[in-house]
């Protein structure tokens, strides 16, 4: 009776499901594989802030499309917020307001980006006319004073701009360059003065403001740079004189003196900018064209969420993966580890470290730690106390392996750090405890075990064809589930135990 109940959840939570993933795969059109890596960009603002209860009014520069970038399906998260969009002449700009509200809010804005070679549908704006900057006083005195002086230096808008920033970034200013940029020397601020500068003197010239879509940056900051329009074309360059070219990963933002986002009705305004690579080359195609709503109710479960948040589930979603590899590799193939799931929180660990700087420094604190807790054993502690000062050791053992590895210039010893300690604690606890009951040969056997069968889940976990399918299609978690029940009630030999007891069926051992 057992068994077919069994039976019967298995293959009910196995047909659910696959028809879910054939759905998605024949109806909607959803990859199988993670594809190319294009040139795509997810990206997320997250705005947060105190609102005093209050009218609240949040006013958020957006970007627009470049010639060589394209914005895709953009969309924002703004619960009770009522929105508009402005078109300006220093970008576009999104207007959230809200008759009352009170205590924390989070407003987020998301959009993907899609760069591609310049082609000619999207040709370059014609420079606005020149609105000189409203300086008085000294400081319009100081900003004529720089004009006079980068006139000699050069003839072009292009030489004239460059002979300004670089005065403007010296390591010693004189007084005309101190007076403009004031107690803040950074590159925005270098950005909008020149430009104040050269529009003065009537140089079309504007502030950039923007990102950059580099994959290893999690979260970014803001970049700056100049623009100055010469011979219809507008010439970029850098608040850096040693690097004015301007990377190609700069993506424009706004163009603007003013901040991204200003909040009007709240407190302790905070930006933060997410990007990552949307390395789904289908679902990027997707997102772009107008989708069933169908298709909007299926695909928004995950892809909705933000950024960080799909980064925790992309690594959550392929956990119960590794479990079911555990599940086989303990009761069916046999082999020995320590503890239930800490074998695959190991494998998690592995990620970060990578697998050989993983393996060397999980095997050189647990064995530091091993030695200093069978040691313990003649202090007679509490088992609390015990765990405890455990876990101190571990603690100092991780920081004198970081400082060692940083003197010597090994860069993965100091990914020992990404170890979760608590795991390494009980390992060496466990493994303590089976030294002196079974004696170091099982207490060895169970931990080379622990090791492989978390090398062999982090290689699965790990591979980009199981995170893609896992995150784009998890209803697959249900046949995981499935088969974790069928293996629930797996009452035979194991493997390792056929040959263990081959001597006694009469073959040789």
């Amino acid at each position: 009776m057992r068994n077919r109940t069994v039976y019967l959840l298995a293959a009910v939570f196995a047909a659910a499901g696959l028809a879910l993933f054939a759905y998605k795969v024949l109806a909607l059109d959803f990859p199988l594989t993670p594809g190319d890596a294009p040139d795509n960009w997810a990206v997320e603002t997250r705005v947060t802030f105190q609102a005093a209860g209050g009218p609240v009014a949040v006013r958020l520069f957006i970007p627009r499309n470049t010639r060589t970038h394209t914005i895709l399906d953009q969309s924002f998260v703004s619960r009770g917020y009522a929105l508009a969009m402005e078109l300006t002449p220093d970008g576009r700009m999104a207007s959230l307001t809200r008759r009352q509200a009170k205590g924390p809010q989070t407003v987020y804005f998301r959009f993907l980006i899609h760069r591609a070679e310049p082609g000619p549908s999207l040709p370059q704006a014609e420079p606005a006319p020149v609105q000189p900057p409203p300086w008085k006083a000294l400081r319009l005195v100081a900003a004529r004073a720089l004009l006079d002086q980068i006139r000699n230096e050069g003839e072009t808008a292009t030489a004239m701009a460059r002979a300004l920033i670089k005065r403007l970034a010296a390591d010693a200013p004189d007084d005309a360059a101190r007076s403009l940029l004031g107690k803040t020397a950074g590159a925005e601020r270098i950005a909008d003065v020149a430009a104040g500068v050269l529009t003065l003197g009537g140089i079309h010239a504007r502030s950039v403001h923007g990102i950059d879509l580099a994959e290893h940056q999690k979260p970014v900051h803001t970049v700056h740079w100049l623009e100055v329009a010469e011979a219809g074309t507008w010439h970029r360059m850098t608040a850096d004189p040693a690097a004015p070219e301007v990377p190609a990963s700069w993506f424009p933002w706004w163009r603007a003196t003013g901040k991204m986002a200003q909040v009007d009705g709240g407190s302790h305004p905070k930006l933060r900018i997410t990007v990552e690579r949307a390395a789904d080359q289908a679902i990027v195609d997707s997102l772009s064209q107008e989708r069933t709503q169908a298709k909007n109710l299926v695909t928004s479960a995950l892809t909705s969420l933000p950024l960080e948040v799909q980064q925790v589930y992309r690594v959550l979603l392929v956990v119960p993966l590794g479990v079911l590899l555990l599940v086989v590799l303990r009761n069916v193939i046999g082999l020995k580890s320590f503890g239930t799931f800490m074998p695959v929180l190991i494998a998690l660990a592995f990620r970060e470290t990578q697998l050989l700087w993983g393996i060397v420094l999980f095997t050189v604190i647990v064995a530091i730690g091993l030695a200093i807790r069978l040691w313990m054993e003649n202090l007679r502690l509490l088992v609390v106390p015990r765990l405890a000062a455990v876990l101190i050791v571990v603690v100092g053992a991780m920081a004198v392996l970081s400082v060692a590895s940083a003197q010597l210039g090994l860069a993965g010893g100091l990914s020992v750090a990404l170890f979760p300690m608590v795991i390494l604690t009980m390992t060496v606890e466990r493994m303590s405890v089976i030294w002196d009951e079974r004696g170091p040969r099982d207490a060895v056997q169970q931990g080379v075990g622990s090791l492989v069968v978390a090398t062999v889940c982090y290689l699965l976990m790990s591979h980009p064809l199981v995170e893609h399918l896992f995150f784009q299609f998890p209803e697959l978690l249900l046949v995981v589930l499935a088969a974790v029940l069928l293996l629930g009630r797996y009452s035979g030999y194991r493997l390792t135990e056929l040959y263990r007891f081959r001597p006694l069926a009469g073959g040789q051992p």
